[in-house]
Parts: structure tokens; sequence; C-alpha cells
């Protein structure tokens, strides 16, 4: 949010007092300064201060709160800030009691649209926003100033008849029961859904709860009677409504952090005071309010020793000392607490606008920590008097770690919070961030995250990895499970120096894994894509779950198309999603039953002979290589098989496809002669036909 310094000089004494000194203390305070920019706005000086607060702190969303911030931080409060705007005598305020939620309303006629004074545009303008004209312009204006919503809509448009206070029973607040169709600008068209909060005049929807007013009922140069109202939503109802449309606006993130409500009427009486003043023909008629102004606050207690054991000694003058119950007594009361001192604990009343944040005992020794400094309490951590060794898991996956960098992949460390974008991921009650409010459901979708990322820095892709836990539900309970996952491929890659770049295929691709899940010393059995969590991210045609022992371990393919346009990826990229905490299992299974045996290399040389074979594509390259090894077993010389081409399109049935397989002989004991050689690999050929519905080229 950013934040003119002549305005907040209006609210408060800040003159003796440095830009950069006061941004440094609310930085400390926990509102971080990002910028701090010198300017001249319409022939006016003035400095900008960038302040990002954090999501609790909906108090923060304004003028004013960021200057009770600075006093309290200063040790000045400017009674300015907390005065009632002064009320004219003929503004009626006619009370209403129902259950709905806290509101004001009113309707001001005989308006004439032009600019706004100067010091308005001068101020909006320092907040990032344009003038448009005098009624617009001060609805901003107080927005920004007491982080209120305050809505307007043209009612000359929708009543052409003389407006009085019996016309104000016609404008209500509903929830749509049906999908209709919205106009919030005139080129673009909202289709609300079944749940979404709007105002309706009579039966004509004119404003989108938080966000927009209809296109038709905006303020023109031909406005001359406007309906204002400030209602307190549910922050959960201009949440969805923003969801709904994908629009968010600075009024509904203030709505989705909390509105103050003791502000709604401040806010309200100041914009009917601007506009009088500013338009001197207008005329104000009744405000409509059910606030009774019954503001209720809550009671904490508070324990000193607590203190002492969360943020623990202050150090003055190389000294170590306890902070003082009077001086913690004293830091509340500037930040506006009421104190009342118990034999053993304090009875802390907390400010009303500060209710929202301000909920339990921790909260009060965080508010203590800010006002008086963290960078006062020592922060000296306990030394550790012994090491501790590695434990298996952690043995493990640094062998998991080395494996994949060896075969070049990157590691990426990503949150396990992320923005909420579909139904399998669990949704946070109360989340830190907005933007991250929901538990990720796979690893994959972050890693392409940060290939889309990478690409657009650099012009490359990158293969990574991730370690890292998924939640899912399941029967409606939450579980966690952590994931090995990679994606592979998007650049083109050469096999040797001599030969051109092409496209990664799934078979050499798929020897990477293979070469990782050696760590296991299992066979490994590759099966059509199997139904499991996540396996809907990968094409069903052109990926495989992963089976050791029948059980399977994880998923190999190719991404699927659908996920990578999410990415705006054209290339094709494959993936791998393996259970880490099956994969650890075997691997202590394993090392409990056998230790690793070093067996020496064979000195004598390698044959190789090349076989073509015509297969149906039903076929799993997988089944023939495990009958060629049966059929070579009584000789033990064929060492392994590789498949080195495959093949469909011309000169080849439908159906079939062409692989070419290398066959490697070796003997660990002496040179094999080409006779012998040639004599099985003729066998294999004479008898793989017989096992399998299979041709030789």
């Amino acid at each position: 949010m950013k934040i003119s310094w002549n305005w907040l000089r209006s609210l408060i004494n800040i003159d003796n007092n440095n830009p950069y000194n006061i941004a440094h203390q609310i930085t400390l305070a926990g509102s971080e300064v990002e910028n701090i920019e010198y300017v001249n706005i319409l022939g006016y000086k003035d400095i900008v201060l960038d302040i990002n607060s954090t999501p609790n702190r909906n108090d923060l969303l304004s003028v004013v709160g960021i200057a009770k911030e600075i006093g309290i931080l200063i040790n000045k409060t400017d009674q300015n800030i907390f005065e009632s705007v002064s009320i004219k005598q003929d503004f009626s305020i006619q009370r209403e009691y129902n259950n709905l939620p806290l509101y004001y309303k009113s309707y001001i006629t005989n308006l004439v649209i032009t600019e706004s004074p100067l010091f308005i545009q001068q101020r909006l303008i320092t907040s990032g926003i344009t003038p448009v004209n005098n009624i617009v312009d001060i609805i901003n204006y107080i927005n920004i100033k007491w982080g209120c919503g305050i809505e307007i809509i043209d009612i000359s448009y929708i009543e052409n008849q003389d407006f009085n206070d019996y016309y104000m029973k016609d404008f209500r607040e509903v929830y749509i029961e049906n999908n209709i169709n919205f106009i919030i600008e005139s080129d673009k068209e909202l289709c609300l859904n079944k749940g979404n909060i709007i105002t309706m005049y009579k039966n004509i929807p004119v404003y989108l709860s938080g966000i927009g007013a209809a296109y038709n009922v905006k303020i023109n140069k031909n406005t001359t009677k406007i309906y204002l109202q400030s209602i307190n939503f549910k922050s959960e109802d201009i949440k969805k409504n923003s969801l709904s449309t994908s629009i968010r606006t600075n009024s509904s993130i203030r709505y989705e952090r909390g509105i103050n409500t003791k502000n709604l009427k401040l806010a309200f009486l100041e914009i009917c005071n601007l506009i009088n003043k500013y338009i001197p023909n207008s005329i104000q008629n009744t405000i409509f309010s059910n606030d009774l102004e019954n503001y209720l606050t809550k009671t904490i207690k508070f324990h000193h020793n607590r203190l002492q054991n969360i943020l623990g000694n202050i150090k003055i003058k190389n000294k170590t000392y306890n902070l003082e119950s009077n001086k913690i007594i004293e830091i509340l009361k500037k930040a506006n607490f009421k104190v009342e001192n118990k034999d053993s604990y304090l009875n802390i009343q907390v400010p009303y606008d500060r209710s929202q944040d301000i909920l339990r005992e921790a909260d009060i020794i965080e508010e203590i920590a800010r006002f008086y400094g963290f960078d006062n309490f020592i922060d000296s951590l306990p030394i550790f008097q012994f090491k501790r060794e590695s434990s298996n898991k952690q043995i493990f996956t640094r062998q998991v770690h080395i494996r994949l960098k060896s075969l070049g992949l990157t590691e990426i460390i990503n949150y396990s919070l992320v923005n909420n974008t579909s139904k399998e991921q669990i949704q946070l009650k109360n989340p830190l961030i907005k933007e991250y409010d929901a538990l990720r459901s796979n690893l994959l979708e972050g890693l392409l995250e940060i290939n889309k990322y990478n690409y657009r820095q650099t012009g490359e892709f990158i293969q990574a990895f991730e370690i890292g836990t998924i939640f899912y539900k399941m029967n409606s309970q939450i579980y966690e499970k952590n994931m090995l996952s990679g994606i592979l491929g998007g650049n083109l890659i050469r096999n040797s120096w001599s030969e051109n770049l092409q496209k990664p295929t799934w078979h050499q691709l798929k020897g990477k894994i293979e070469i990782l899940l050696s760590i296991i010393q299992k066979t490994l059995e590759w099966v059509p894509l199997q139904q499991s969590l996540n396996s809907s991210l990968f094409n069903p045609a052109k990926s495989s779950t992963i089976l050791i022992n029948k059980k399977s371990v994880g998923n190999f393919g190719e991404i699927h198309p659908k996920l990578l346009k999410q990415f705006d990826l054209n290339n094709i990229f494959f993936a791998f999603e393996i259970n880490f905490d099956i994969l650890y299992t075997l691997f202590i299974e394993e090392s409990l039953v056998q230790k690793n045996q070093f067996i020496p290399y064979s000195i004598y040389p390698t044959i190789t002979r090349d076989i073509s074979i015509i297969a149906p594509s039903d076929i799993f390259v997988q089944t023939i290589i495990d009958n060629i090894k049966q059929l070579s077993n009584s000789s033990k010389i064929l060492q392994y098989i590789q498949i080195f081409d495959e093949y469909s399109g011309d000169n080849i049935p439908n159906g079939s496809r062409s692989i070419g397989l290398r066959l490697f002989y070796q003997s660990k004991y002496r040179t094999l002669t080409t006779e012998e050689v040639e004599k099985l690999n003729r066998y294999i050929k004479f008898n793989i036909e017989k096992l399998l519905p299979i041709n030789l080229r």
C-alpha cells in the first residue's frame, strides 16, 4: 500500500522524523517498507512509502491505521486521528433494528460532476489511483483513509422519479439463487453463480458486493443523484465473489481481511461532509443505519513469566535484564490497550480495531516485542554439547540426492502452501497469506511452474526434482505423504557428438528412472498406468505404473497435455512421481536382508548382436526382453539387452511397431568365440517367434 508522507503529516506530528528512520521502525515492527520514493505530483512535492502489511493486520490497510502505528512506534499520538468526524446538524441518522450485517446507507441529490479538489487528486495519485471526478475521487479517498468499502450507485439511471426515503427499502443485498449475467464494463460480462452476493434495486442487479457496480449505474458526467452504502459483509462472501469472477480489488482485499466496523460510521459521515463542502448545492438526505454502537472488546489474561520464556531477556549497556512489568504496562497503554494489574497476572482489554488479530496471550507478547523492538531482545541460541549421527532416512535421502544430481537433475524446494485452484487441494481455514490458502496435492505442478519461469528468464527448460510432502483427503480424513517427483525432457538432446539434436524418447528417460531405482536392487515391473492419487497428471497412453514386488511405488510417463496447457508449455515433458516412504521401506528391508557385495568387472571383450522385430503395439518391450533372457539363461553369457530403435509408420502393418534390440554377450572367465555367440543368437531368434506373436525382420 502506497502512503503519502504529507497525508501522514496531516494526521500525526512527524515533522522532526526522517522517512527512512520511520520506515526502519515500521519494518522492525512487522510491516515491511518496500520502497521510499520522492515525487512531484501536480506541482506538489511529496514522499511515498510503499508499505506491505501482514494479512492479519486489517487495521493497516488504511492511512489512519498506518498513522496510529507510527504514532505508537515514535511515542506520539495525535488526537486528530481518533476524533470522530464532526456531524452537521442537518444530517439525520435513522436507526433501524434488524439482524442484518452492520450498515450505513443514504442518498444525495442535486449533484454536479466536476473535478475533485487538488489535495484529493494529489493524495490519490500518490496511492496509485487515477482521479476521475469529484464523487468517485471522494469515495476512493475515504476508502483509502479509513480502510472501508464505501459503494456508490448512480440512481439517475434506474429511477426517473424524484427519489425519496420510501425508495430506500428497494435496495437490498441478496444471495443469487440462479445463475445470472452481470455487465461490469461495456465490453465485459460476468456470469454470476448461485451463492454470489449482490445489491439489487427492485429486481435489477446494480452492484457486485466488494467488486464493483454494474456498468449502467456507474458515476458519469450526467449523474445528479447517488445512493451510498457501507456494509460490513462477511469476508467469505466477498472472497467467493472475487474467486468466482477472477476479479480482486482493493475493496475486496479489505473485506477479505475484515473491516473495522467502528470506522464505518466515521468514513460514511466524512464522505457526506466532503460532498456537502465541495458541492455546496447538494442535498444530503436521511442516513439509515442499524449500528447500535455497542462495540464489544475481549479481555486476555497475561502472565509475565510467559513473556520471559518466549522472548528471553533484554540487553542494556552489556547487562542482561528481565523486561519489567511497569515497562510492559507502559507499552500496552501506549498501544491503546486497557490494563488492569492483578496479583499474578495482567487483565488486558484489547482495542476494538485490533480485536480481529489479537486473540490470545501469544499475540499480546508479540505486540510487546514489536513496540519494544525485537532487536532489543537477546537472540543467542543454546550451545549443543553433542554431535548427532545421521539417521537411516537421512542417509537414504542423501543417496537419492546424489543419484538424481548425477543424472543431471536440479533439486527444487517449493512451499507446501499453494493458491487454491482445485477441489483436490485442502483449504486452510486461517491462511497467513490469502494467495497461499491451500495445501498442495502434488509436487509436479510446482516443478512445472518453476520450469515456466526458468524458460521465460533463460529460454531453456530445466530437469528438476523435489522431495516433499503432499496432502490429500480420503473418507473425510486428511493424510500426508512424502513423495519424490521429477520433470524430464523439454530440451533437445544428442546421444553422441556425431548425432544431431533430437527429442528424448520415453525409453531413454525410462533408463534414468531405472538407474535411480537401482538403489533398491529389486526387479522393476512396468505396467499400464493404474488409477491412483495424481495419476490424472499423466497421459494414460504414454505412461506406466512402476511395481516392485507387485506393489506400486509410483508412476512415470508423459505429462498430460491438459496440464501442460495450464502452464502455457508447448513442449513434451515427462515426469515421475514416486512414493518416497515406500521406497525408503524397501531400502531398509533390502539392507537388513543383505549387505552390498562388490563384484569385479569382466576383463573380457563384449560381442553385440542386433535383432529387429515387428511386434503388436500392445506387447510391452519388457515382455520381449524377459522372454529373451529366459531363452539364454542356461548359457550365462547374455549380460543385458538394450533397445536402440522404435518405429511405426510406413511399411509397418497397422497396430504394429518395429523394435530394434541390441544384445550384449560377455563371459566373466574367457573370451567368447563368434561361433558360440552366433549359435545362441540363432537359438533366440528361432524360439522367440514361437513364444510371442512377433516376426523377425
